[in-house]
């Protein structure tokens, strides 16, 4: 029954903002996705790496980015997977070994 409704004369009417996301080897809605990209008025059409045609498999960032730069406008800047630790000044004193400050709340000493 839901493969006899067609609704493609309606696209063109519809006219809130509107994002297709489709997977390039989903070869079954990739077609689909693309003639609703140039049917809908304004349309943003993107087409994602993988085969997953749920949302909620494979890579989600990537959906979720595309969702989240639609609605705010905003690429998601990743958030990057490494720190930069920095030691106390003095910790870095080679003269001698140096104790660290007890202000520091560290009670070790450091030799170097």
């Amino acid at each position: 029954m839901v493969f006899e409704i067609d609704v493609r004369h309606l696209l063109s009417a519809i006219g809130v903002p509107t994002l297709v996301v489709y997977r390039t080897a989903d070869v079954m809605h990739a077609a689909g996705s693309r003639y609703l990209g140039a049917h809908i008025p304004g349309a943003k059409v993107v087409e994602l790496q993988g085969s997953d045609y749920f949302p909620y498999l494979g890579d989600q960032d990537a959906i979720l980015d595309e969702v989240e730069e639609f609605l705010t406008g905003v690429r998601p800047v990743p958030a990057p997977d490494r720190a930069l630790a920095m030691k106390h000044p003095a910790q870095t004193d080679r003269r001698s070994d140096v104790a660290v400050p007890q202000s520091l709340g560290v009670g070790v000493r450091c030799f170097l």
